[in-house]
């Protein structure tokens, strides 16, 4: 009977090894899958494979393990494979060499701070799978330009936070909110968001020194306190009929707002600082 413990023990515990495989540290899940958990020994561009193999054995890869490759500054670009499921929080958070990601993973949310102050990452392709962007996700990095895919729902709060050089984000349909400081301090240039989206919140787009024209589609009813707060170079702004309300400091301090176009019957009612430190020009339609 002792034998028999020992050896079923002795069994349950065989799938939990650890290996290196081309640079990269695994652990095992279960017989026929493994997480990455380690890559700070690597550099250059990675590839991380669909399957390893270890003592004859070949795993899948089906997961990304929190703070897996944080702080690794050798690494330049990285390509996630469709096996991978999961992604975990600060996988990548604080890569400062990292320029381009690929992620064709399955991933359906990022659980946050994933690519964190990559000081240098300018090119992201998102998964086509992916829901919900986490909090932080790319705070803080050089990207340029984005394209959301279709299946993204929600942007979390201070997802772009302080990425002062992305001047163009590609809004696709499905995408429903925009966290609190979602864009706060961005390089945006001009928006359009696409008819849908419910939420905009608050002092989401604070700070976006760059942005020129805002249009917001018929299905927003409410935006978020300070949404556009210091939007110092906001010029113009379609709001629809849809926003009865107005809260506090929705465009505070916008100076050279000098046109509100809003497409309702009435005057929607204003909250406190709404529209303070715009414009002397300032007109509405």
């Amino acid at each position: 009977m002792l034998i028999l413990c020992v050896t079923l023990l002795s069994a349950a515990f065989s799938f939990a090894d650890d290996f290196v495989y081309d640079n990269l540290k695994y652990t095992t899940t279960s017989d026929k899958s493994v997480t990455l958990v380690d890559g700070k020994s690597a550099s250059g561009e990675i590839i991380i494979p669909s399957e390893v193999r270890n003592n004859k054995n070949v795993y899948t890869v089906t997961a990304i393990e929190h703070n897996a490759f944080e702080g690794n500054n050798s690494i330049t670009a990285v390509t996630i494979p469709s096996s991978v499921s999961t992604i975990g929080y600060s996988a990548f958070n604080g890569c400062k060499g990292l320029r381009r990601v690929m992620d064709a993973s399955r991933v359906t949310e990022m659980q946050g701070f994933e690519y964190t102050d990559c000081s240098n990452l300018t090119s992201v392709t998102l998964s086509g799978t992916l829901q919900k962007i986490g909090y932080r996700s790319f705070a803080g990095t050089a990207l340029t330009r984005l394209v959301l895919p279709t299946s993204v729902k929600e942007i979390g709060g201070e997802a772009f936070q302080d990425c002062l050089q992305l001047t163009n984000v590609e809004f696709n349909k499905g995408l429903q909110t925009i966290k609190d400081h979602a864009f706060k301090n961005s390089g945006l240039a001009s928006l359009e968001l696409p008819e849908g989206i419910k939420e905009i919140g608050e002092w989401s787009f604070e700070g976006c020194k760059s942005l020129k024209t805002v249009q917001i589609p018929q299905s927003v009813t409410t935006l978020g306190t300070g949404a556009f707060y210091a939007c110092s170079a906001l010029e113009s702004v379609v709001i629809p009929a849809s926003v009865t309300n107005f809260n506090d400091r929705t465009f505070n301090g916008c100076r050279n707002l000098s046109a509100v176009y809003y497409l309702g019957s009435s005057c929607p009612s204003l909250g406190q600082n709404t529209f303070a430190d715009v414009s002397n020009d300032l007109g509405s339609m």
